[in-house]
Parts: C-alpha cells; structure tokens; sequence
C-alpha cells in the first residue's frame, strides 16, 4: 500500500511538472504583432496559374504550379506579366514548392517523394532526388534548405536532402498548422496558411509566430481552391510579391511596421 501510495505522488509530481514545462514554453510565444501592408503595384498575369512557389530573382518572378497533368515551372515578366513556362512535369507529379539557391534551382512534389533540381542555367530534364515527405514550401537560409509540409512542421535540410534538424511552428503556444508556402527573409520565415488569408513570420530559433499579416484585401476570386500561395521578396525594393492559386494578379507589396 505504502509503495502505491508513493507511486502515486510521483505520478502526480511528474504530471505537475510537465504542466508547469508545457506552461512555460507555451508563455514563450507572446501573441503575434499584427502588421499591415500598401500596395506598390499590381501584375496582371498572361495567363493564370495554380501557383505553389514564387521565387524573385534580378527582377524575374519564378513560378512552380501545381495539378496533375498541369504542372510546371514558369517564368513570369514583372513589367508586362507574360507567362513563359520553361518546363512542365510529367502527369503522373504534382508540383509543389521552389527555391533558387544560388546556381540550383529545386522543385518539390507532392506526394510523389520526389524533388527535382536543375543546375546553372538548364531548363532540360532536372536531377531527380528522393524527398520522403510530402512537398509543400521551399526557401533556404545560408546553409540549409527549408521545407513544409502543411503541418506545423518545419524541416531544415542540407544540400543532399539530409535532415539536419526540425521546428515546430507555435502561436502563442499552440502548434501553427497550415505551412505552406515559404520565404526566408531576413533570419526570418514567412508562410502562407493554408486555406486561410493569412501569412504569418516565424522566428527559426524558437518557432514562435511572432508577426500575422491578413492579406484578405487581395483575395479577387470567389472561389475556395483561389487562396494565396506565394510568397517572394525583393531585397533591392524591400518588397514583396504575393501571388494565390488561379489568381489573375500578382501583387507587390510593402510592410508597414
């Protein structure tokens, strides 16, 4: 009786424990400051796309999109909004998330466990790569490649794909579900909510969301699969590009802090 009566106060005191942990790491992430933004300028797009990754390059917009059978990797004019695809996937991919890191440019997919990379200028046939989870988000930061998956999850990756480390994205102390789109900004990490109007900051040493911003004023389209997807920032102009699945427009916009 005595030891199942001790068993039970230590059962109880590392129950209170790790409440008063969960507690405490929860009080870390301070709510969000919620930020605003003007509108710089408006792209009208060619034509318009399933966009699941925006990347700006030496004033060039990079798109990947997604469906089935519909799948690329696009260039997009900022001056004009011409469309130019420069390479479309086999049916049987999904495309999903891009990033330019220096001379590499890596496109991930789906569900298919499968990331493609193209090397120097080539929009030829990509290296083929395996990537055993499902592909959402692309950026990186000075030595790892950073991925989503639509969870609160955060992979960091070395150039082979080599998991290096993970980060769960937390509000106020409750997990951030919905990664999607990424961009790494300034030793920050913006991503698009997933079915939401919403991006979000993350700080990539404590996964504290720590600024929201609500994009609703650009959502044009009366339509649930048209939500924003894209995020691509210019360092020159301090701006950023926002882009949305089937959006006719590509948005460049500042922060107002």
């Amino acid at each position: 009786m005595r030891r199942l009566v001790a068993f039970s106060i230590f059962a109880a005191a590392l129950t209170s424990l790790y409440i008063q942990m969960h507690q405490a790491r929860a009080s870390n992430c301070a709510a969000p400051q919620e930020i605003r933004f003007k509108i710089e300028r408006i792209i009208v797009r060619s034509v318009p796309g399933y966009t699941q990754g925006l990347v700006y390059r030496a004033g060039i917009l990079y798109e990947s999109t997604g469906q089935y059978g519909d799948s690329s990797v696009n260039r997009i004019n900022v001056q004009t909004g011409e469309v130019k695809s420069l390479y479309r996937l086999d049916q049987k991919y999904f495309g999903e998330g891009l990033e330019i890191w220096g001379n590499s440019r890596m496109l991930l997919t789906w569900k298919e466990n499968t990331a493609f990379l193209w090397e120097g200028n080539s929009t030829g046939s990509p290296i083929i790569k395996t990537y055993p989870w499902e592909g959402w988000g692309l950026t990186h930061d000075s030595t790892l490649w950073i991925t989503s998956d639509g969870t609160a999850t955060v992979r960091f990756l070395d150039r082979d794909l080599k998991l290096k480390r993970t980060l769960q994205a937390e509000i106020e102390g409750k997990p951030q579900l919905g990664l999607n789109e990424l961009e790494y900004v300034n030793g920050k990490i913006y991503a698009n909510i997933y079915k939401t109007n919403q991006i979000v900051r993350i700080n990539p040493q404590t996964g504290c969301v720590d600024q929201k911003l609500d994009i609703s004023l650009l959502q044009t389209l009366d339509d649930p699969d048209s939500m924003p997807n894209g995020i691509a920032y210019d360092p020159l102009s301090d701006s950023f590009y926002i882009a949305g699945k089937k959006w006719q427009l590509i948005f460049q916009i500042k922060l107002l802090t």
